[in-house]
């Protein structure tokens, strides 16, 4: 994701060029844009251009600066409809015992390991 600046501006009020690139596919899509757009509007832009042919990314690559990708992401996400909860490190309320959560995935990991070990 980066920007192509410097055109002169369009009929359309476009003085620069979007530029994605789906790195899986190596298509690139070059999308109108003018410099003033904030990151929300770039957020609708994105899922109606990108998202609905591709689906939502898994990684943004951008050399926009990790503040500024970060904040475009929160402005998708929220333009989806998506609630996004983000857990503090190692803070026991949000993070429980996985194997009290998963005590079957445990027990046959355990059998597994057993077995395996014993030989």
């Amino acid at each position: 994701m980066d920007f192509v600046v410097g055109f002169p501006r369009t009929l359309g009020k476009f003085d620069a060029i979007w530029v994605i690139v789906d790195r899986l596919t190596k298509s690139a899509h070059f999308v109108p844009a003018q410099t003033t757009y904030n990151l929300e509007k770039l957020a609708k832009i994105n899922i109606r251009e990108i998202v609905r042919l591709h689906g939502v990314p898994i990684s943004i690559i951008s050399d926009l600066g990790t503040q500024l990708t970060s904040h475009f992401w929160w402005s998708m996400q929220k333009e989806l409809g998506n609630r996004v909860d983000l857990s503090t490190t190692f803070h026991p309320q949000t993070e429980p015992d996985m194997r009290s959560r998963y005590p079957q995935l445990f027990e046959r990991s355990g059998a597994f390991y057993s077995f395996t070990v014993r030989g």
